[in-house]
């Protein structure tokens, strides 16, 4: 392993508790009941129809890949 320079600090990404908030209603765990919710479902095929996301937003979103 090549050392690091003395300005360089390695970090580790730990994935954050599952939390669900209106601005944030999809988590990142696949197996979570936000995923087959029907209504926030039909709320982001809503927001892709009126011109709000993009498609590649909407699926970040879906993910719980946004900030």
């Amino acid at each position: 392993m090549q050392p690091y320079g003395d300005n360089f600090i390695p970090v580790i990404l730990v994935e954050d508790e599952i939390v669900h908030t209106l601005d944030k209603p999809f988590c990142w765990d696949i197996k979570c009941p936000c995923k087959s919710d029907q209504d926030l479902f039909t709320e982001l095929q809503q927001f892709l129809r009126d011109g709000l996301l993009t498609t590649d937003e909407a699926i970040l979103f879906y993910c719980g890949r946004t900030v």
